[in-house]
């Protein structure tokens, strides 16, 4: 089940009535703000990609354009 709320002073408010169970455990994830742009969104994703070679960002046209025989 998924839920969507903010934090107030530290606790957790959900959005409409809900009630999850008691004792239940739960997992609490930061949603971006919703005047997140592209560019902060793109930022959050910088480095996480593996496998790429290491002077991409210099001969990107190059690696683009290759083509595997």
């Amino acid at each position: 089940m998924t839920y969507t709320g903010r934090v107030d002073k530290g606790v957790v408010v959900f959005d409409g009535p809900v009630r999850p169970p008691d004792r239940v455990t739960v997992r609490v994830e930061e949603l971006p703000a919703a005047g997140t742009n592209v560019g902060e969104a793109l930022d959050r994703l910088a480095g996480q990609a593996k496998g790429l070679p290491a002077d991409l960002a210099q001969r990107h046209d190059y690696y683009r354009r290759e083509r595997s025989p």
